[in-house]
């Protein structure tokens, strides 16, 4: 018999707020948070609320109808979720969910490294993804309507400032390659004979670490060193530290800083820029080389970016004037691969060209008609800087493949998604919605200042640890063993740093988008939330091996299962039988 749904607003104190999801009848809608990699613990999740009949979806609307009518022979309501939503790789999940795909099926896609280690493409120079009037398209980034906006206002605040007329011109496309691949990786010539060299010398080594001169010198202590340098009359080296100094830690800590620093002392003096390539080279070999020993899940990334100094130089030049390293072509496709399966299923075509073609043309509006579920993924307009949803109600015209795609479009990691003359979306560059709404708990608010969906379940990746591993220290009595810090360590660190608080959660249960009066209580996020432990999972890391993800995926089950006050062998024996699944699926960490 079905269980009674206990959603239903309660009185409490002469107001009506909503309750917890207490059954699994109660939930219509799903939430997902981004977190790349450690997303793969959302297997354990949703087979668990397959075991309790929320999921899979349907992949067809009139056979929703038909389940829903045939309750009796189910525990629960079949099919009841209507609606889910998610952001960066919660987005793909939600995707794959709305499509139909079930924990099997996701588990032979989240298990295989080598579909995630295609979607490293490119260089692709100057070329990026475009969404032009509801159509895809491969654009060329150089001239760009967005940037002659952008230089034009630029031109119109200098005008002001100086009271003549200004035009800005763009670097020609034809300029632009030189400045990047004239990098002499292979110069011969390591004389250091100038001031304004040796000024370059000594800032790129304290940015970047400064290996060059001692190896361990902080910046603070070659302070003084640099004030003597500056005490020479050339006009070059007083304007070159002035405009290096202007952001030592942006200049240290981000990527795209390193390739300006390089192409700056580059355009100083002829004669310092071996002596600086040569060591650049060995500095950022070495680094490479230190950050897959310590991530040998970074080994594929590296090799990608680095097989040769010519490779190194193109993504070099995507950083600086594409906006990000890869294309990301290949992560659209891979995309439309998995809308292409759901076609196939609903036999609306069998001609590949066809269904390339609806897979291009399926809209948020067109996946609804088709399968009854609302899919809804957060993005962020970053030429805006505004946070958005695309989903049947915001954009029902949009192609959901590219917004799926802008979902996951990680920064600098991809190239962001220039779209222009859509309707209901605002022109511009658009990248990751995890940047501002990593959890979109509240994409199917009736108001944009109600309460929160009383039908919403939440998944949210957290980092919980592991405290039956505690206990397992040897004896402190007995020496720590040393391990070396690799010289990539800071920087890696930082970027794994910057993408983590990007994808915070800025209140208890993510962004609200207004109303901001709304109390916690009146809200009830935390009670519809499940927190899925992430422990010892990467970010960056895919398909991670078995028995890294194992044991999180059994976790997760337990987390769903426990939150709805179940047990039984009946849920023992299901996540056994599929730890045992995913098992065969996933490659050893030794492999």
């Amino acid at each position: 018999m079905a269980e009674r749904s206990s959603y239903a607003m309660t009185e409490a104190g002469g107001e009506v707020r909503p309750r917890k999801v207490n059954l699994p009848a109660d939930v219509q809608y799903l939430a997902l948070e981004g977190g790349g990699g450690k997303g793969v613990v959302y297997l354990g999740a949703i087979r668990a609320l397959e075991e309790m009949g929320v999921l899979p979806l349907p992949v067809d609307k009139q056979a929703r109808e038909v389940l829903e009518e045939m309750e009796v022979l189910r525990e629960q309501p079949p099919h009841q979720v209507i609606g889910v939503s998610g952001a960066s790789a919660g987005a793909f999940t939600a995707l794959f969910l709305a499509l139909g795909f079930d924990s099997s099926e996701l588990a032979v896609i989240l298990s295989n490294p080598s579909t995630f280690k295609a979607l490293y493409d490119g260089p692709d120079n100057n070329e990026i993804r475009a969404v032009h009037e509801n159509r895809f398209r491969r654009a060329k980034v150089f001239d760009n309507p967005i940037d002659a906006a952008r230089r034009r206002k630029a031109e119109l605040a200098a005008e002001q400032e100086h009271g003549r007329r200004v035009s800005i011109r763009p670097i020609p496309l034809g300029q632009r390659a030189p400045r990047v691949h004239d990098f002499p990786f292979a110069d011969d010539d390591f004389s250091v004979g100038t001031s304004a060299g040796l000024v370059g010398t000594v800032a790129a080594a304290s940015f970047l670490g400064s290996p060059f001169l001692t190896g361990e010198s902080p910046v603070d202590q070659l302070g003084p060193y640099v004030d003597r340098v500056l005490e020479s009359p050339l006009g070059l080296a007083e304007d070159l530290v002035d405009r290096v100094l202007e952001s030592p830690l942006e200049l240290a800590e981000d990527l795209s800083g390193l390739a300006a620093l390089v192409l700056l002392v580059k355009s100083l003096s002829p004669g310092i820029t071996g002596a600086i390539s040569e060591w650049l080279r060995a500095y950022i070999r070495g680094s490479l080389a230190a950050l897959v020993e310590r991530k040998p899940w970074y080994g594929d990334l590296v090799k990608q970016v680095a097989s040769s100094d010519a490779q190194l130089e193109q993504y070099l030049y995507n950083l600086l004037f594409d906006r990000g390293v890869f294309p990301g072509f290949a992560v659209r496709d891979f995309l439309k691969d998995r809308v292409v399966t759901f076609l196939r299923k609903r036999n609306e075509a069998s001609e590949p060209g066809e269904l390339s073609r609806l897979a291009d043309e399926l809209t948020f509006a067109g996946l609804k008609e088709r399968t009854g579920t609302k899919l809804v993924v957060a993005a962020v307009n970053i030429t805006t800087h505004e946070p958005a949803f695309f989903g049947p109600d915001a954009t029902p015209d949009f192609p959901v493949v590219d917004a799926v795609a802008i979902s996951g479009c990680i920064p600098p990691a991809f190239k962001p998604v220039l779209v222009t003359g859509c309707d209901r979306v605002p022109d511009g560059f658009w990248m990751d919605g995890g940047i501002a709404n990593n959890l979109p708990m509240h994409a199917f608010d009736d108001r944009v200042d109600g309460p929160l969906q009383p039908g919403l379940l939440a998944l949210r990746l957290e980092e919980l640890g592991d405290l039956s591993e505690r206990s397992k220290l040897q004896d402190p009595a007995v020496g720590a063993q040393v391990i070396e810090e690799g010289m990539f360590t800071l920087l890696a660190d930082h970027l794994s740093d910057l993408a983590v608080t990007a994808m915070f959660t800025s209140e208890s249960g993510q962004v609200r988008r207004t109303a901001p009066q709304l109390r916690t209580a009146e809200v009830n996020e935390a009670s519809q939330t499940i927190l899925l432990n992430t422990h010892r999972l990467d970010t960056l890391e895919f398909a991670p091996p078995f028995e890294h993800s194992g044991p999180r995926i059994e976790e997760a089950f337990m987390a769903v299962v426990n939150y709805f006050n179940r047990s039984g062998s009946r849920y023992t024996g299901a996540i056994a039988d599929y730890l045992e699944e995913l098992q065969a699926l996933s490659p050893s960490s030794t492999d």
